[in-house]
């Protein structure tokens, strides 16, 4: 279970941080401003499944520990 749950956070590390070093280059940057919103949802997203995943029933927990 490790492995999924390595990938799931490097997905949504490296959306998160895309996200925020993306710099607009003035109000009227609209692909910018576009490309940010899509990325933090992406980033909710692939949290949430990491989340879903580690919150599993007992079958799921029993392979991994609890920490």
């Amino acid at each position: 279970m490790a492995v999924p749950l390595v990938l799931l956070y490097t997905v949504a590390a490296g959306c998160c941080y895309y996200a925020v070093t993306i710099c607009p280059s003035g109000t009227w940057d609209k692909n910018d401003y576009a490309a940010i919103s899509p990325l933090c949802l992406l980033t909710i997203a692939t949290s949430a499944l990491a989340l879903l995943l580690t919150v599993a029933p007992a079958s799921v927990r029993r392979a991994m520990g609890r920490w």
